[in-house]
């Protein structure tokens, strides 16, 4: 975790990168860096907790399921913070067999069901 970068940031809406791959983590902070936006990481959900009470978090990036957003859906003050799930497969595959519906998925389901079917 980047708590020196999370202090200064502390009035700041940042970007919260989540993955326990440390390069890899480091690859998607300098990328979104470099793109303008102020980034701070976590390794795990328990560390991305800790930072939730130091930063205003913008959106959090996170790979596949660690608990995170189980952990994010349960706090009221959090439920409205946008999740971007990162995926180990290829970004062609990835945009063609996966979409993110979040809960509750109302006419949600219908639209991304019907969109990848489509296309």
């Amino acid at each position: 975790m980047r708590e020196g970068t999370a202090v200064q940031k502390r009035n700041m809406q940042v970007i919260l990168v989540v993955d326990p791959d440390g390069p890899r983590r480091d690859f998607a902070r300098q990328r979104l860096e470099r793109a303008g936006y102020p980034v701070v990481t976590a390794s795990g959900s328990d560390d991305a907790f800790s930072l939730f009470r130091l930063v205003n978090i913008a959106l959090v990036v996170t790979r596949g399921d660690n608990g995170l957003l189980e952990r994010i859906a349960a706090d009221s003050k959090l439920t409205t913070v946008p999740v971007v799930l990162t995926s180990p497969a290829s970004s062609a595959a990835a945009r063609r067999h996966t979409v993110a519906v979040r809960e509750p998925v109302d006419g949600q389901l219908v639209d991304a069901v019907t969109k990848m079917l489509d296309s």
